[in-house]
């Protein structure tokens, strides 16, 4: 992928003062309250993008928190809450119009999930059907990975497991298309723990996004998981409080979810 122009590969166009990035924000929430209860519910996620002819850059971070009261027959009122962050990375360089080779990465942490701290590094290799040079308007990558997972939990776990280090590989397909309406996007993803290839999980996602006005859309999206990789349940039957009040994961072979919210893009146009 090198440029007809006589300046390096990764130099922005004259006149964008955003040097090819790109930024989003995204978030959503909702509120419920009855005479004896209330839920407050939130979700925000920002990423950075950057794509040239050498390289590729991607980064996230997403949040969800959800606190409930309960007032009981006692002094106090019973409060709950569950919290879902996530950071993620990616950079890639380019082999070529199509072919790039990167590292990505990923720390996550879940009270829902069990989870304190896990942590993912793996190296991939992506092709993209249309040449990188098309990203802003349409894109559609295949991508492999294959790396360790490093996780400790909150709980000793149904493998009797407080942390342990995991071999794992991923394939993923991701379709974009912008139209000046908006934007929908595909993506299937498949993920598999190499230890005991019984585990593993089937995703695939959709979302449709109608731009209200310059950088804000409104966004719809759709998700369905085939789950068989939870090595992060407690090993410890759950509660009756728990089960109720959805504290933590239960065991489950599937899992859909449905949501809207906004995002603001900003930043250069040449990407956006």
């Amino acid at each position: 992928m090198k440029s007809k122009s006589a300046e390096p590969d990764d130099a922005p166009p004259a006149g964008d003062p955003w040097n090819l990035w790109v930024f989003r924000l995204s978030g959503g929430g909702s509120f419920e309250a009855q005479e004896t209860t209330r839920q407050t519910e939130w979700r925000g996620s920002a990423s950075a993008d950057r794509v040239t002819d050498a390289w590729k850059i991607s980064f996230g971070a997403s949040i969800e928190e959800s606190t409930e009261r309960f007032d009981l027959d006692e002094d106090a009122p019973l409060k709950v809450s569950r919290g879902n962050r996530e950071l993620e990375g990616f950079v890639a360089k380019s082999l070529g119009p199509h072919w790039s080779l990167g590292l990505g990465g990923r720390v996550n942490a879940s009270e829902f999930g069990n989870t304190r701290l896990s942590t993912t590094l793996t190296p991939a290799v992506e092709y993209s059907v249309f040449p990188y040079r098309e990203y802003a308007s349409r894109q559609l990558l295949v991508k492999y990975q294959l790396g360790l997972q490093r996780a400790s939990y909150k709980e000793i776990t149904l493998f009797d497991k407080l942390r342990e280090t995991l071999w794992q590989h991923e394939l993923s397909a991701d379709f974009d298309q912008k139209q000046p309406w908006g934007s929908v996007e595909f993506g299937l993803e498949w993920r598999q723990y190499l230890h005991d290839l019984s585990k593993y999980r089937l995703e695939a996602q959709a979302d449709v996004s109608f731009r209200i006005t310059r950088g804000l859309s409104v966004t719809a999206e759709a998700q369905a998981s085939r789950i068989r990789d939870q090595i992060s349940l407690p090993r410890r039957d759950a509660t009756s409080e728990e089960v109720l009040l959805r504290l933590r994961e239960l065991q489950s072979g599937y899992e859909v979810q449905f949501s809207f919210g906004l995002t603001y893009s900003f930043g250069s146009l040449f990407n956006n």
